[in-house]
Formats: C-alpha cells, sequence, structure tokens
C-alpha cells in the first residue's frame, strides 16, 4: 500500500513551495512539468524490434513487424497460400458458367456455391434490366456502335460508346436514390472524369417515356452544363 506521507517539497524551475505526498517522486510542479520537451522528459521504456531488413525500430503496438510500408510488402509472405492453408487447397474445382475456364471455388460458404471465376464473368452474365433492355434496343435502332457492362479500372458501366468515350449509366429510381449508392456513384464519376470519360446519367422515369429522346436530351444537357457543345458523332 502507497504512503500517504504529506511533505513539502520545492520546484527546482519555478521555486515554489507545495505539499503532496511523499510517494510521488517528481519535485517539478505541473506547470513547470509541460513545459518540459519531449528530449528533456526521463526516457520511457519501448520495446525495440528488429525489421527483417536489419533496422531497429520501437513500434506503435506489439502486432508490428516491419520497420515500414515498403517492407512490410518486400517481406511479407502472401496470402493464402496453398500449403500454409490446406482447405484452399481441397477447394473443388468447378468450370465458370460464362468463359468455361475451371477455377478453385475458395469462397464456397454453407449453401453458398461459387458460380464464375471473376467479377467480369458475373456481371456480363447477369440478367438485364428493364430500362437497360429500352436503351439497348435504342441504341442498335440508332445503329451506335457500344459495348454493354464493360469493365473500366474499377468500375463497371452499363454502356460504352469507345469512339466518342461516353459512358451512359441506366439509373433505376429505388436503387440509384439511396444515399450510398448515390455515395458510389459520384465516386464513380470523379474516375470516370479523371480518365477522360463522359458519362451521362438516364433516370428510369424518362427512359420509360421515350428511350431515343432521353438519350439525346441528356446528352446535350450534359454538354450545355459543361461549356460544350455535342459532337456530330458522338451518338452515330
Amino acid at each position: 500500500m502507497k504512503s500517504r506521507i504529506l511533505v513539502e517539497v520545492t520546484c527546482p524551475d519555478c521555486g515554489e513551495s507545495r505539499i503532496h505526498r511523499s510517494c510521488i517522486k517528481s519535485t517539478r510542479c505541473r506547470a513547470c512539468a509541460a513545459k518540459l520537451t519531449a528530449k528533456e522528459r526521463k526516457p520511457r521504456h519501448r520495446a525495440v524490434f528488429v525489421c527483417p531488413c536489419g533496422r531497429e525500430f520501437h513500434p506503435d503496438h506489439l502486432h508490428r513487424s516491419y520497420c515500414s510500408r515498403s517492407c512490410a510488402s518486400r517481406y511479407k509472405p502472401p496470402a493464402k497460400l496453398g500449403k500454409k492453408y490446406p482447405h484452399l487447397a481441397r477447394a473443388r474445382v468447378v468450370k465458370c458458367e460464362k468463359c468455361g475456364a475451371e477455377f478453385r471455388a475458395t469462397k464456397d460458404f454453407g449453401r453458398r456455391r461459387a458460380r464464375y471465376c471473376s467479377h467480369d464473368c458475373y456481371m456480363r452474365s447477369r440478367t438485364e434490366t428493364s430500362i437497360e433492355a429500352a436503351i439497348r434496343v435504342e441504341l442498335d435502332r440508332m445503329g451506335v456502335r457500344y459495348e454493354a457492362q464493360r469493365r473500366l479500372g474499377p468500375w463497371t458501366v452499363d454502356f460504352l460508346l469507345p469512339a466518342a468515350r461516353t459512358v451512359l449509366e441506366a439509373d433505376g429510381t429505388y436503387w440509384h436514390t439511396r444515399p450510398d449508392v448515390a455515395a458510389k456513384d459520384a465516386r464513380k464519376d470523379i474516375w470516370m472524369a479523371a480518365h477522360g470519360y463522359e458519362i451521362v446519367h438516364l433516370p428510369e422515369v424518362e427512359i420509360r417515356e421515350d428511350p431515343g429522346n432521353v438519350i439525346r436530351r441528356r446528352w446535350t444537357r450534359w454538354a450545355k452544363e459543361h461549356g460544350q457543345e455535342p459532337g456530330p458523332g458522338a451518338l452515330e
């Protein structure tokens, strides 16, 4: 049990006298102790780790094994190796329903069974929505060359017009009015603009009224908002 004997001490910096418990070893007052720099304070004992590169460092937590991110990416072993994780090597081999390539279904869980080898195959195989079908029929009628469900970087777009580097997105009312989906659409727009793609959003209400008219009207509105003129071959 700590002693509760009160003693009078004098601060060596400001000379102020005060009374506190004898078990407190510091003789400085709080104001003077707060003015001390990190080098002037008594160093605390910290664990010293050695990185595989040979450098010694003080980890901020005991689960850290590398001195920097570059050393972690260089020396950290790759995850999910078959010899270290035997359950991955025992995963069943299935054939992709879209491209026919064989792959190990390592993501099987319970009743969930993997059917596609990649996200691209899944996106190409999924059933298109009614508004996407309306846009596709109208683009075919107009004779526009397009690519449906095209992968661009981390994103999958509904329709890509490669000649004009233009993206058409058919936005359903229920799904694209959700806050999380709207934030995702905003990030997609920023990425497309940074990589030179012009993205035009087509609302579901206008698509159901007149798909051909909404494509031209929305394209013209987008060009005016950005101070541009829609090129003659943009939708041809």
